[in-house]
């Protein structure tokens, strides 16, 4: 929870002083930066943030997976237990 305070805190803080396109993995994303040089790179397709940098934080927080989920394949029915409490 200490991460997102941070994050929020940061982001919320301040207006977005400057949009650029840029490319990150290929791909062209909004680049958004506030006064303090934090960044948040949105996809232009969904409106997501997919990486935030933060100016008083060392690492990156990246995104880029939104609505990816794995999906998982349940077992065969003899490999499983009903359990009733």
């Amino acid at each position: 929870m200490k991460v997102l305070t941070t994050v929020f805190t940061e982001l919320q803080s301040d207006t977005f002083q400057k949009v650029d396109i840029v490319k990150r993995n290929g791909k062209k994303v909004y680049q958004m930066t506030n006064d303090k040089g934090s960044e948040v790179d949105v996809d232009p397709a969904t409106m997501y943030p997919i990486h935030i940098k933060l100016s008083n934080h060392p690492d990156t927080f990246e995104f880029e997976k939104w609505n990816n989920a794995t999906t998982q394949v349940a077992p065969p029915a003899d490999q499983t237990v009903v359990y009733s409490g």
